[in-house]
């Protein structure tokens, strides 16, 4: 079975976000998160899925999803 991993999904504003995670779903993407705010979808999905919701009108560009950790207050550690 392949791979999951958390994709962001950058749209263009041609389409809804609605309409948009509702075409990710029936790729096979799972939804995880719409951040309206700044047009980007947070989701889960194969390598394969992400290939084929590169073709969904509206998307711009799909990216791996990285963790963040800043860290405590006085930490080397920022990234």
């Amino acid at each position: 079975m392949p791979e999951k991993k958390q994709w962001i999904v950058v749209t263009s504003g041609d389409q809804s976000l609605n309409d948009i995670a509702k075409e990710l779903e029936k790729k096979g993407f799972t939804i995880d998160s719409k951040l309206e705010a700044i047009g980007q979808i947070v989701g889960t999905g194969t390598e394969d899925m992400k290939t084929q919701a590169m073709k969904i009108k509206g998307v711009s560009s799909i990216e791996p999803s990285h963790e963040i950790n800043i860290g405590p207050p006085n930490s080397d550690l920022t990234w």
